[in-house]
């Protein structure tokens, strides 16, 4: 307790001001840390799209040169990544000088090959007429 006249704080009170602090300290860092860990996510998440984009850029071109369906699974850095081409039904194109594909790229991790994290597809017109 204060006598009359006394300036200044008590040691509780002191402590008081400090808890405050330290629990708006750690707020503020978990919220920080859990902006970190998002931003990473994102930034892996983006590198497999890109990965993705750019594997599916090479199947085109493969179908193109060799308009051949494919289906095949390789391992990466602990993901697995599925490669397919598969010869759509053109009658309805009205044309038979030219074959459709869909090429997918699907990004899935080792554990869960059925779940993908990422997956794109697109579609490839060859030629048949060579």
């Amino acid at each position: 307790m204060r006598a009359g006249g006394e300036r200044g704080f008590t040691i509780i009170e002191a402590l008081v001001a400090v808890m405050i602090l330290a629990i708006a300290a750690t707020t503020v860092m978990q919220a920080f840390a859990a902006g970190a860990r998002i931003s990473a996510q994102r930034a892996a998440r983006f590198q497999l799209f890109s990965e993705a984009q750019a594997r599916l850029a090479v199947l085109r071109a493969e179908i193109a040169a060799s308009p051949v369906p494919l289906d095949h699974v390789i391992e990466v850095d602990g993901r697995l990544i599925r490669e397919r081409a598969a010869l759509v039904d053109s009658r309805d194109l009205g044309t038979t000088s030219a074959a459709l594909f869909q090429v997918t790229v699907s990004i899935s991790e080792s554990p869960a090959p059925d779940r993908p994290i990422v997956a794109m597809s697109d579609f490839a017109i060859v030629s048949t007429i060579r």
